[in-house]
């Protein structure tokens, strides 16, 4: 048995690479709301295994940011209740 080319190797890992370009653009976009790099966040999303991690990363930053405000406008919600 041969080893594979790098040619065939690179043709193993497109289609994760495809895969994972529309969660870059994304991620792309939505970093900045978070505070994050844009940049990195997408490169990380690129990289076939590393964005396996970055994904969970980025989905626990989401929803910590997501519970701050939830508990910002709490107060609010409460004021206006009572009267």
């Amino acid at each position: 048995m041969q080893e594979p080319t790098a040619a065939e190797l690179i043709i193993q890992v497109l289609p994760m690479i495809i895969l994972s370009l529309p969660l870059a653009i994304g991620v792309f976009w939505l970093a900045p709301k978070m505070r994050g790099s844009p940049w990195i966040w997408a490169v990380l999303f690129l990289i076939p295994l590393v964005n396996l991690f970055a994904v969970q990363i980025f989905l626990i930053r989401v929803a910590g940011r997501i519970f701050d405000r939830l508990n910002a406008i709490a107060p609010v919600a409460a004021a206006a209740k009572s009267e």
